[in-house]
């Protein structure tokens, strides 16, 4: 999982019940999975470097926020990667405008 936020911390114990051994990439030693995660290697969310080096050994990527360049996901898919939700649906996280159009696309009333 990229990212040690909150959503990293309390996905650890349903990731543990499930018998799923989770590595998080954090941003520090400090960050909030890193309290609880046992592989929480320390690197930035938007190196590919640090990304490829928490995806070694993996079966799946995933992320807790949208601050990932989707690009980079974009590669590694193409590359044979899983990368669970695609890069895709991190397009519409970032950029609510792609979002909101295709929330119409669908016929999803938006409230405003």
């Amino acid at each position: 999982m990229i990212g040690g936020g909150q959503l990293a911390r309390m996905s650890a114990p349903a990731a543990a019940a499930l018998g799923v051994r989770l590595r998080v990439l954090v941003e520090s030693d400090e960050a909030p999975a890193a309290q609880v995660v046992v592989d929480a290697p320390v690197g930035a969310a938007k190196d590919p470097y640090a990304v490829r080096g928490a995806l070694d050994g993996a079966d799946v990527l995933t992320f807790e926020h949208e601050h990932i360049p989707s690009g980079m996901l974009r590669v590694l898919e193409e590359e044979g990667e899983s990368v669970q939700p695609g890069s895709l649906a991190l397009v519409h996280a970032q950029d609510k405008v792609v979002m909101r159009r295709a929330m119409d696309d669908l016929g999803v009333v938006n409230p405003q």
